[in-house]
Parts: C-alpha cells; sequence; structure tokens
C-alpha cells in the first residue's frame, strides 16, 4: 500500500449527513437524524446520478450492479481523475461520491489525534439561490462557480473571501466504510504530514473492510428502496426485524474472515499473524454464539451475494465514534438486526458484543 500520500483536504471536507442503514445526516456523523424534505427527495427522483467510486474494483463491475438494483435514477458513472463539480453543480444532479473526513484535534496534554471516516457521500448540490442570482443578473454562472474548491490536481486549496460562493450541498445519506486498521493507524499517525495523501489513497488502495462488490451491492439496494419510498434509517439505532431475526436461529451466519483483525486486544497482540488472529475470531464465536456460523474468505462471502443466494451475513463497522454490527440480508440488503456501540478508543469485539447478537435472537424467538 502506497501510504506516502495525503494532504489537509480531508481537513477541509464538508461534514453534514443522513442515515441510511451504515448511512447518517446532520452536522456531526452521530447526532440525530433529521427528515429530509420531500421537495428533496423529488428533485433527487427527478436527477440522473453521478456516481465516482473506488478504483480498486472495475467499472464494468460496477455497472453490472447498478444496472440490477439501481430503479431509483437514471446514472452515470464517472472517473474521479475526470469529476468536475462544475460539470453537475447546474443541472438535474444528484451524487453519489467516495469521499473522506480527517478531522484533528488535541489532548490537554497537547498531543495531536484526528478521527478518519471514509463514506460514499450522497448529495444534491444547493444550486437554488445561485441560479436567481445569475437569473437577476448579479452574477455570471462563471462567477458562481469561482468558489473554494480544492484543485486535486495541483493539491492546492483555493479561497475566495464572498461566502456567497461557497459550493453548498444538500445531504441525502452516507454509507460508512470500516478502514482497517493498518490505515487508521498510519492516517492518524501523519496528522502533521502534509505529504500523506488521504484522498487519492481511499480511492486507489483496498484500505476498508467492507468496501466489497457484494457489499455495494447490497448499500446501493438499501439506498435505492430508501430514496423510492422516502423513507429513513439513523446509523444509532438498535433496531430488529423479529419475524425474520428467528430464521438465523436454524440458518448459518456467514462472518466475513477479514474482521479477524478486531479480534485480538492490543494489549494481547503478541502474535498478530493472520492464522493467530484467524483462530481468536472463531474461538470468541465458538464460545460465545449460541447457533450456526462459518467464516468465509470475502471473495466467497462477494459472490454468494452477486449470486442472490439467500444467506445472512454479519457486517461489522468500526469508525471513530461508534461500532455497528450489522445482519444483513444478502437478497434484498435489508438490515434485520442493527446494533450500536458507544464510541470506544478500543476498536475490536468483544463478548458482551456477541452476546448482544444472542440475546437479539433469543429475543425474537419469544415474539
Amino acid at each position: 500500500m502506497n501510504l506516502k500520500k495525503i494532504t489537509l483536504l480531508l481537513l477541509l471536507l464538508f461534514v453534514s449527513l443522513k442515515m441510511f442503514s451504515q448511512v447518517s445526516v446532520n452536522k456531526y456523523p452521530f447526532a440525530k437524524a433529521k427528515k429530509i424534505k420531500k421537495e428533496y427527495f423529488d428533485r433527487f427522483k427527478k436527477s440522473t446520478t453521478i456516481f465516482v467510486l473506488s478504483n480498486v474494483h472495475e467499472r464494468s463491475e460496477y455497472k453490472k450492479i447498478l444496472d440490477d438494483v439501481w430503479t431509483v435514477t437514471p446514472y452515470k458513472l464517472v472517473d474521479e481523475i475526470d469529476y468536475n463539480f462544475k460539470d453537475y453543480y447546474f443541472g438535474d444532479y444528484s451524487i453519489v461520491k467516495l469521499e473522506g473526513l480527517m478531522h484533528t484535534g488535541y489532548t490537554q496534554s497537547g498531543h495531536p489525534i484526528s478521527n478518519i471516516y471514509i463514506y460514499l457521500d450522497v448529495f444534491l448540490y444547493d444550486n437554488e439561490s445561485d441560479l436567481e442570482e445569475i437569473a437577476e443578473g448579479k452574477y455570471t454562472k462563471e462567477e458562481k462557480l469561482k468558489v473554494k474548491v480544492v484543485d486535486h490536481n495541483l493539491k492546492k486549496v483555493v479561497f475566495k473571501k464572498n461566502k456567497k460562493n461557497i459550493v453548498k450541498k444538500i445531504p441525502i445519506g452516507r454509507m460508512f466504510l470500516s478502514p482497517t486498521t493498518e490505515f487508521a493507524n498510519s492516517a492518524s499517525a501523519s496528522v502533521l504530514m502534509p505529504s500523506f495523501d488521504v484522498y487519492q489513497t481511499i480511492f486507489n488502495d483496498d484500505i476498508c473492510t467492507n468496501n466489497s462488490l457484494g457489499f455495494f451491492k447490497n448499500n446501493m439496494q438499501k439506498l435505492n428502496s430508501l430514496i423510492q419510498e422516502e423513507g429513513m434509517s439513523f446509523i444509532k439505532d438498535d433496531k430488529f426485524k423479529n419475524d425474520e431475526l428467528k430464521k438465523i436461529a436454524t440458518e448459518t451466519l456467514y462472518l466475513p474472515e477479514n474482521i479477524k483483525e478486531f479480534f485480538i486486544k492490543k494489549n494481547e497482540r503478541r502474535d498478530t499473524s493472520p492464522a493467530a488472529m484467524l483462530a481468536k475470531m472463531k474461538e470468541e464465536f465458538t464460545d460465545t454464539y449460541d447457533y450456526k456460523y462459518a467464516v468465509v474468505d470475502m471473495k466467497e462471502l462477494d459472490k454468494m451475494i452477486l449470486d442472490k443466494e439467500p444467506i445472512y451475513y454479519l457486517r461489522a463497522i468500526f469508525i471513530t465514534g461508534g461500532k455497528f454490527y450489522h445482519i444483513v440480508n444478502a437478497q434484498n440488503g435489508e438490515v434485520i438486526l442493527k446494533i450500536y456501540k458507544k464510541p470506544s478508543f478500543k476498536n475490536y469485539f468483544k463478548d458482551k458484543h456477541i452476546e448482544s447478537i444472542n440475546k437479539a435472537i433469543k429475543k425474537a424467538l419469544k415474539k
């Protein structure tokens, strides 16, 4: 992994959100979600959606998935290198774009700390007032587009004093990705290193445990249905679908093998080899989980999802500010169990987290 590329870009990225399954809307990621106005749903449905996605997967693979599950709008895939907001700011467009945020602060002792978020940002450009001012002759379109932007080619931020010209977004949703421990540690350690380019890394390197094609398909299914039905899903909800959750008691719960790194606590990491982490993961589930489970390679799980097999799998998301455990129906992307755990500096599974899944299944069986 090339981790010598990252700028202050992520310090400048916009932080408003709304929530779909592992997704949210508000000024902060975990503040309570606000209802999206119907006019924004209407505008989204009349748009063409521009997808700007990770280069880790081929465009043809994304197209096959979107042709299958994305029905709410026409869409277009655009490579990150070719994306320019000016092409889509004016007009009937909605955006689904891979983004990131690095928020830096300091402890009381003065030690720098950073919070890192990687997500698919779903939004509309808020250009209504701009169009009105252009119609009134106050500004030309070109003048309105001279805004505070990041030039990704020159790695330069251009500021304009006129605050009216800052590009504004209408947030619709965010789907959070879970960075690997290696990437999170490297990015945090680079907080004072302007040469460390997070933006290019998140597009070009495989640095998330849930950025697979199968997970992408299920997320797009859920996003598509929520926009179509004008619904909401809040990231901090603990919700169950009892009728479907009952099935887990007699069926196999599939665990993606690549979450094994979250099963060894930092103070226990004498052996951090893949084999040791996998053994620890199986040991904790065998000792704590009361039902059938199987650990599968991520490629195998992806294939089962893409082939529409009737299975359920565990999706674990570890980000600064919380831990999320979802049991997902692989056929339709519906989350039948959603458990949120409070923020912690220790991103790893605990026995009590697995026990929370047990309790939810047992509760469903009593209904």
